[in-house]
């Protein structure tokens, strides 16, 4: 389902879909970036990006640890 997602792949999505104003290509990056571990990196994608969700996903990680 999202083949040509992945890690790398996504920091360079979300800068476009941005820029084109793409909002399901915002949407499906942030899904995979759900579906994956919390990380500071997430966390500032999620910032930069405001991916609400992904965001509140990364900050109850780190309030948890």
């Amino acid at each position: 389902m999202y083949a040509f997602f992945g890690d790398e792949n996504v920091a360079v999505l979300l800068p476009l879909a941005r820029e084109y104003q793409i909002d399901d290509l915002t949407k499906r990056c942030e899904h995979f970036l759900l579906c994956r571990e919390s990380s500071v990196r997430s966390l500032v994608l999620a910032e930069e990006f405001s991916l609400g969700t992904l965001e509140k996903k990364c900050l109850d990680y780190v309030n948890r640890s």
